[in-house]
C-alpha cells in the first residue's frame, strides 16, 4: 500500500495494487483514509522548535479526549529540544532518534507499543507526544492519530504522512511547519514539493493527502515527484579489487582498503556526515599516581570492550561540542567520594575519557583540560574523534534519560560497569583494595600504589560470558566441556544446519569433517594448561573461567588444528578443491586466516616449519577468493562459525 511510488527506469512491470486489490473493502478503506493536511510558514528565524511545539499543543488541545501525536524533526537536535520542552511542561513524551543509546533506543519500542503508537494499538489512553527524526520514517509499524512535522523532500514526507492513521479510522490532522526554504541538504527542490501539496485534493479548506490520493498525485506528475525528490547520494565506483582488500580483515593495516562509508551512504548525502560513538563507563583505565601505557588501556578494553547497547552515535561535530561543554562544567571538580576525592584534589586535571580506533586500538586518552579548552571546530580534537569511540567517564554525565546527548545534563548515567551492571554487556568491573579481593578476575588494573610500591587500589575485570578480543576467549564456559563433547556437538549442528539449507552430501560431509577437527588444536598441552583444564579427562574444549590466555605466548589452536586436520584420512581423501575448503574452514573459525594466522608456538613442529605452513594458509585463502568469491568464501566460514558458537550457547 506505500505511497512512495518511485518508479526505477529498469522496472518494466513494477508491484502495485491492481483492480481486485483496491475493491476489497479494507484496502477500500486503507486508501481512502482521512488525513487534513495544511501548511503554515515559520513566523520567525530560528523559531522551528517552539512553531513544532505550538502547533502539536494546539492539536492536543483541540478537544475529543487522548490521542497520539507524532512530531516529526529533521534534526536531533531538534527534536530533542522539543521533547525536553514538553516533558518540562507535563506532558507524556516519547523520543525516538538515531542518536540515542541503543539501550534507550531498545526501550522505546515497548514505549511505543504501551502508548498505542503501533499499528493496530486501539484507542489511546493518555495523550502522548512521539518525538521522532527519520529514524521514525522507515522500518517502525508506526500509527498516529495526528501529525505534526516540517517539509522535507517528497520521499520523506510521503513516509511520514503514511505514519498517521494508517487503517483509516476517523480523520487525522497533519500540520507541516514550513522555514521557507527552496533546497533541501539533500538537493531536493522544496519549491516543488510545496507545488505538489498544493496540488493534492481539496479537502474542507485544507487538502486531502491519504494513501489513494498520494498515488494518483504521484502517477500524473512523476517529473514533478523526481523533482522533489532526493536524488541518490554520490558513491564511488566499486571494484573487485576494493573488495578484495576489504575481505583481509586478518590486516590491521592495509593501504589499499579506504574507509567503507563513502560507498554504503555516500559523498553527498546529508547522513555521511563524520561520525562519533559515545559510550560511558563507571571504571576507566587510568591512575593519579603513574601515566599508564596504551598496552594497559588496551588490554583493559579488550576484556571489558563497548558493547553495542552502551553506545550512542551522532555527528562528531556534536560530540565535539557536548564535550567541550560538559568539560568545562566539571573541570577541577573531584572525580568521586571518599579515596578518590583525595587523588582527585591532587591531581584535579584527570583523565576524562579514552579514543579507540575500529579495531579497538587505542588512538588517546583525553584529560579534562584538553577537553575543556579544544572549543574551535577545526581543533586536534574534533580529527581526533573522527570515526573512533570514545569511552567518557560517567561523571561527566551529559545524557538524557532518554539516552539524548544533553550539555546541560548533570547527573551521571546508569552504565554498564556500574553499581547494577547489565548482563548483556558480559563483563562486571569491581573496585578492589587488600582485604576486598575478589578471585576469579580475568585482568586486574592498578590503579593506585601504596608508599612501598604495593597495590593499593585496583580494577578487577570479570568476563561472564561474552566472547572479548583475546585470543581463546571463547573457551570459557560455566562448565569444564570435553574436547570430544563439543567437537560431537558441533558436528550434529552443522549437520542440522545443512539440512535446512539442502546442501549436496557432499558439502554436508565435509561441513562435518571440519566441524569435528576444528578444535583439535586444543589438546596440546600449552592450550591445556593456559586454560587451567583439570589434569584428569583431558582434553578439554572449554574450561570454567577461561584460565589465562597470555601464558598461550600466541600459539592459536586454530592452526593447530589446521595442522593435525592436513594428516587426517578423512581430509587426505578428499579432491584438492574440497580439501583446500575444509582447511580453511577449520583456519577460519575464529576469524583469523583472510589471509595470515599466527603460527607462534606451534608444538606440530621447529619454527621454519611452521613458517612455510603459514605461508601455505595466505596461499589457499587466496586460491579459495578465486573459486568462491569474497562474499561465497565468507559464507561457508560463516557455517561453521554459526555452528561453534550455538553448540557453545547450548552447553552453557
Amino acid at each position: 500500500l506505500s505511497a512512495t511510488q518511485q518508479y526505477l527506469a529498469n522496472a518494466s512491470a513494477p508491484f502495485r495494487l491492481d483492480d481486485d486489490d483496491q475493491r476489497h473493502p479494507e484496502v477500500a478503506r486503507r486508501l481512502g483514509a482521512l488525513k487534513r493536511l495544511s501548511r503554515h510558514l515559520l513566523k520567525g528565524p530560528g523559531k522551528l522548535n517552539t512553531d513544532l511545539l505550538a502547533a502539536a499543543k494546539k492539536l492536543a488541545g483541540g478537544g475529543g479526549g487522548p490521542t497520539r501525536i507524532v512530531i516529526y524533526c529533521h534534526s536531533p537536535e531538534i527534536a530533542e529540544q522539543v521533547e525536553r520542552a514538553l516533558a518540562r511542561d507535563g506532558r507524556r513524551t516519547i523520543l525516538l532518534t538515531g542518536a540515542l543509546r541503543v539501550r534507550e533506543r531498545q526501550n522505546v519500542a515497548a514505549e511505543l507499543s504501551e502508548a498505542g503508537f503501533m499499528a493496530g494499538g486501539g484507542v489511546a489512553e493518555t495523550t502522548t507526544f512521539l518525538v521522532a527524526t527519520s529514524a521514525g520514517e522507515v522500518g517502525v509499524d508506526l500509527d498516529a492519530d495526528h501529525a505534526v512535522m516540517d517539509l522535507v523532500p517528497w520521499e520523506r514526507m510521503v513516509q511520514r504522512i503514511g505514519r498517521v492513521n494508517r487503517q483509516g479510522m476517523g480523520t487525522a490532522t497533519i500540520r507541516i511547519v514550513d522555514a521557507g526554504l527552496s533546497v533541501s541538504p539533500s538537493g531536493a527542490s522544496l519549491d516543488v514539493v510545496r507545488c505538489l501539496l498544493a496540488s493534492l485534493p481539496a479537502f474542507k479548506g485544507d487538502v486531502q493527502a491519504g494513501p489513494g490520493a498520494l498515488t494518483e498525485l504521484t502517477a500524473r506528475e512523476p517529473e514533478q515527484v523526481r523533482k522533489a525528490s532526493s536524488p541518490a547520494p554520490l558513491r564511488p565506483a566499486l571494484t573487485r579489487p576494493l573488495v578484495e582488500a576489504w575481505a583481509l580483515t586478518g590486516l590491521t593495516e592495509h593501504t589499499g582498503r579506504p574507509e567503507i562509508q563513502p560507498w554504503l551512504r555516500g559523498w553527498d548525502d546529508d547522513d555521511s556526515k563524520p561520525q562519533t560513538r559515545v559510550v560511558w563507563r563507571q571504571h576507566l583505565p587510568r591512575r593519579d599516581d603513574a601515566d599508564v601505557r596504551d598496552a594497559e588501556v588496551k588490554a583493559f578494553f579488550d576484556h571489558a570492550r563497548p558493547h553495542l547497547s552502551e553506545m550512542l552515535e551522532t555527528d562528531t561535530g556534536r560530540v565535539r561540542k557536548w564535550l567541550c561543554a560538559r568539560a568545562k562544567a566539571v573541570h577541577g571538580a573531584p572525580a568521586d567520594p571518599g579515596p578518590s576525592h583525595e587523588r582527585a584534589e591532587r591531581c584535579p586535571d584527570r583523565v576524562i575519557a579514552c579514543v579507540l580506533d575500529p579495531d579497538g586500538e587505542v588512538r588517546q586518552t583525553v584529560r579534562l583540560s584538553q577537553a575543556a579548552e579544544n572549543a574551535r571546530e577545526k581543533d586536534p580534537l574534533q580529527q581526533l574523534l573522527v570515526g573512533r569511540t570514545l569511552i567518557v567517564h560517567a561523571e561527566l554525565g551529559g545524557l538524557t534519560q532518554a539516552g539524548a546527548l544533553d550539555p546541560e545534563a548533570e547527573e551521571p548515567p546508569a552504565v554498564a560497569d556500574g553499581v547494577a551492571p547489565w548482563p548483556e554487556v558480559g563483563f562486571t568491573i569491581r573496585a578492589g583494595a587488600p582485604g576486598l579481593d575478589a578471585p576469579g578476575a580475568a585482568l586486574r588494573f592498578v590503579t593506585r600504589h601504596a608508599a612501598d610500591g604495593e597495590a593499593d587500589r585496583w580494577l578487577d575485570v570479570h568476563v561472564t560470558g561474552r566472547e572479548d578480543t583475546e585470543t581463546d576467549a571463547s573457551s570459557r564456559a560455566s562448565r569444564n566441556i570435553l574436547l570430544a563433547e563439543h567437537a560431537t556437538a558441533v558436528e550434529t549442528e552443522i549437520r542440522r544446519i545443512s539440512g535446512k539449507l539442502g546442501l549436496e552430501t557432499r558439502w554436508v560431509e565435509l561441513l562435518a569433517t571440519a566441524a569435528r577437527l576444528h578444535d583439535q588444536g586444543k589438546a596440546a598441552e600449552i592450550w591445556q594448561n593456559a586454560m587451567g583444564a583439570p589434569r584428569a579427562g583431558r582434553p578439554f574444549a572449554k574450561t570454567r573461567g577461561g584460565g589465562n590466555s597470555r601464558a598461550l605466548m600466541g600459539y592459536r589452536h586454530e592452526f593447530g588444528s589446521l595442522r593435525l586436520a592436513e594428516r587426517d584420512p578423512s581430509v587426505q581423501a578428499m579432491d584438492q578443491d574440497e580439501r583446500d575448503l575444509a582447511l580453511h574452514l577449520i583456519a577460519a573459525h575464529h576469524g583469523g586466516a583472510r589471509p595470515v594466522l599466527g603460527v607462534e608456538n606451534c608444538p606440530e613442529g621447529p619454527p621454519t616449519v611452521m613458517e612455510a605452513a603459514g605461508l601455505s594458509v595466505a596461499l589457499r585463502y587466496t586460491r579459495l577468493q578465486k573459486t568462491w568469491g569474497p562474499w561465497g568464501l565468507a559464507w561457508w566460514e560463516s557455517l561453521l562459525r554459526a555452528a561453534d558458537q550455538a553448540a557453545s550457547r547450548e552447553a552453557g
